[in-house]
């Protein structure tokens, strides 16, 4: 019945990761305010909201993303790509970095820490 509204099950699937994309956006707007802070003070703050129990789903969603995107899924490596994206402006929003290029590299390193630690996590290691 999905089909009538989707042209395939790729269709479906991004509309579905679209839709997750936008509520952890919510919840993470909802768990950290815009103000930008330093990148030692974002890091912390990083490190909690990704370990609480309400992102727990949306990072489980997001390491079974990356990995087929590694795998050559396609779609799931432009939706992937999108999520890290939105998420990257979303670290360098709240950065107290007054040159564009430094708060760009912070954020990166950044999203590199934060999604090591959310591997990590997922493999036992905290």
């Amino acid at each position: 019945m999905l089909l009538y509204y989707f042209a395939d099950r790729q269709a479906i699937l991004a509309a579905v990761l679209a839709n997750a994309g936008l509520r952890l956006a919510g919840q993470l707007s909802a768990l950290s305010d815009a103000t930008p802070r330093d990148p030692q003070a974002l890091e912390i703050e990083l490190l909690s909201i990704t370990a609480s129990p309400d992102l727990a789903p949306y990072m489980r969603l997001w390491i079974d993303v990356a990995a087929r995107a590694a795998r050559g899924d396609p779609l799931l490596r432009a939706v992937g790509e999108q999520v890290a994206r939105g998420f990257l402006g979303w670290i360098a929003e709240r950065l107290a970095i007054p040159d564009p290029a430094e708060r760009d590299a912070a954020a990166l390193r950044l999203l590199r820490l934060t999604d090591g630690a959310i591997v990590l996590r997922a493999v036992g290691i905290e």
